[in-house]
């Protein structure tokens, strides 16, 4: 048990670091025509809800909310002034908006995953689901909270449309693209070694 425990543990803290690697290197974001950056730091969300849980999910929505929030400083690989203006706006729903959209997401997850994998024979579609409902999850609560919070704000209605429009077409396709070739190999691979190591 405490082996499991202590596993677990270094685990969290192996995707916490994957996490602030990719949001401080260009691996976590992928330029578009758009000029808002999709990204792969959902990745390590999505194996930590598959691997570990629910629980683990939303500690690791909560750290990758942590990583949106602090480019409003200008930290991370890439440069947001959307959301330097979003916080200038509002502290706290900015701070809304970065944290409790992911971390439902990482929850949300971690449930889809567990529910499916009792049921999917093929043992793989389950895997893919979770990986592909990390983009919708974080797409849809993100630009709800976005929309809700700051479509009447520093930003008039026709731009918040706009980034709406951008961010469901070129950001969704190329993360949903990466979730289901990345996201389903690796979460897969790594509920493969645990059980094999009696862990999982």
């Amino acid at each position: 048990m405490k082996k499991q425990s202590l596993f677990k543990l270094v685990l969290i803290a192996l995707y916490i670091a994957i996490i602030f690697v990719l949001n401080g290197t260009p691996l976590g974001y992928i330029p578009t025509p758009t000029g808002i950056n999709a990204t792969t730091v959902f990745l390590p969300v999505v194996f930590a809800a598959v691997t570990l849980g629910p629980w683990a999910g939303g500690i690791m929505g909560f750290v990758f909310g942590l990583t949106s929030f602090i480019q409003c400083f200008g930290l991370g690989a890439v440069v947001d002034p959307i959301a330097a203006t979003l916080f200038a706006e509002s502290p706290v729903l900015y701070s809304v908006m970065c944290f409790v959209p992911r971390i439902l997401m990482g929850i949300g997850v971690g449930f889809i995953f567990k529910w499916l994998n009792k049921i999917d024979k093929t043992k793989l579609l389950s895997y893919s689901a979770a990986s592909v409902s990390a983009v919708v999850l974080n797409t849809t609560l993100f630009l709800t909270a976005f929309n809700l919070f700051f479509s009447d704000t520093a930003f008039s209605g026709k731009t918040v449309k706009a980034i709406l429009s951008a961010v469901i077409t070129y950001n969704g396709i190329i993360e949903m693209i990466i979730a289901v070739v990345i996201g389903t190999a690796i979460s897969k691979a790594l509920v493969a070694a645990m059980k094999r190591y009696k862990i999982h």
